[in-house]
């Protein structure tokens, strides 16, 4: 199976300002900032205080180290392949870890990478730590496993199948899994202790300097984030030029939709907003819909959606090859919208990105849905990573926005 590549990779790093930046020069102290190397698709987004919150509580359950991210850091997040949530945690320009949610646990788990490892083996509380003989080294560096032979010293609360720092006298050198328990490598002589996921030679963590936040981040991408700005108005200016249908925004109270919803309003002025409430929006997301239409003045279009539920007990719970929910829930409804206010057919401005899915990356930017006959739907934010649409409105930083 190939890996989801789709669309470049665009984060980058400013190691003087310590930084996040979408482009090769840093928009505060103009030097040249460093590809940060993270997962397929690479839709980076910003860490908010409860992600924050949350990486903490599980590193500190796991590890016994309190506070590994600082209150006076920006933090970016990367959604990585997982059966459930699976985030890369980007600080100081490297991935510390993965923040994981196990579904049979119930709980969140951290999986960390070689920086976090190095970071996490500081604290005199760490936990967790599997120390090694210096000649054991060489083998870990080319992809051995850690035998018993060659441990000196272990954790003994350590349970099979747990993450692991492997440290050598001269520092961490490899991450990985349990392959048994503290308590039995205690009572044997031989065996594989842990499996090895990451390794690499000895080398005090790379801590930056803190005390950034969002408005920095902003500032720090102010002319690229202006450049994508145009390059979307001009596409709107242009797709509307090109057609005489009326003109709508499709908004589901999500961040893409409000960006696109944004950008339509500076180049049309107000247009009719399609909202579809599927019947199982979040109570807030149809309190900000509603208090957003009055405080705009805008005319909203409001479909309710068929019955999840009910659709749950006759097909059975979605899936990613079996998507009935979104024809019952927000397409067949989007077409009684269509149907009633716009019966000659619709431009519909959407905040479909590519790096949201591969269909979406295969899709063109002007498109019609076979099943929307009538709608004509357009994306001005089609190439946007995440980090793009809300630059601003992270968490993890000194003042957030």
């Amino acid at each position: 199976m190939g890996r989801p590549y789709l669309g470049r990779m665009k984060l980058r790093w400013c190691m003087e300002c310590n930084l996040p930046v979408l482009s090769r020069r840093c928009g505060i102290c103009s030097g040249r900032t460093r590809a940060v190397s993270v997962s397929p698709p690479g839709d980076v987004r910003p860490a908010f205080e409860r992600d924050v919150e949350i990486i903490n509580r599980t590193v500190e359950r796991c590890f016994g180290v309190p506070d590994l991210i600082p209150a006076d850091k920006v933090v970016i997040l990367n959604k990585a392949s997982g059966r459930d949530r699976f985030d890369e945690v980007i600080v100081d320009g490297r991935v510390l870890g993965v923040l994981e949610y196990e579904v049979e646990e119930g709980r969140y788990s951290f999986l960390p990478r070689l920086e976090g490892a190095r970071r996490i083996r500081e604290h005199a509380t760490a936990r967790r730590v599997v120390e090694i003989d210096a000649s054991a080294v060489p083998y870990i560096l080319k992809g051995a496993s850690v035998l018993l032979p060659g441990v000196t010293f272990f954790d003994r609360d350590i349970r099979e199948g747990e993450q692991v720092v492997v440290a050598a006298p001269e520092g961490v050198v490899a991450v990985g899994r349990s392959r048994m328990s503290g308590a039995e490598a205690g009572e044997r002589e031989k065996g594989m202790f842990v499996k090895v996921r990451r390794s690499a030679p000895p080398q005090p963590p790379r801590v930056l300097p803190g005390g950034q936040d969002w408005q920095d981040a902003v500032e720090a991408n102010r002319e690229v984030l202006e450049k994508y700005e145009d390059e979307a108005l001009a596409f709107i200016r242009r797709v509307s030029d090109e057609t005489d249908l009326p003109k709508a925004v499709a908004f589901s109270g999500g961040k893409d939709s409000l960006a696109t919803l944004l950008l339509v309003r500076k180049v049309l002025g107000d247009v009719p907003v399609m909202f579809v409430d599927t019947g199982i929006e979040f109570p807030e997301t149809l309190d900000f819909v509603r208090s957003l239409a009055g405080r705009w003045g805008m005319e909203l279009l409001v479909e309710e959606g068929g019955d999840f539920f009910r659709g749950v007990e006759y097909f059975g719970p979605p899936g990613r090859d079996y998507r009935w929910c979104c024809k019952v829930c927000k397409l067949g409804p989007t077409a009684k919208i269509i149907d009633r206010h716009f019966p000659g057919g619709v431009l519909n401005f959407i905040g479909q990105r590519a790096y949201e899915s591969e269909t979406r990356a295969r899709s063109r930017r002007v498109w019609r849905n076979p099943w929307l006959p009538k709608q004509r739907g357009a994306s001005p934010i089609q190439h946007w990573t995440a980090l793009h649409v809300c630059p601003g409105g992270g968490g993890g930083g000194k003042r957030p926005l």
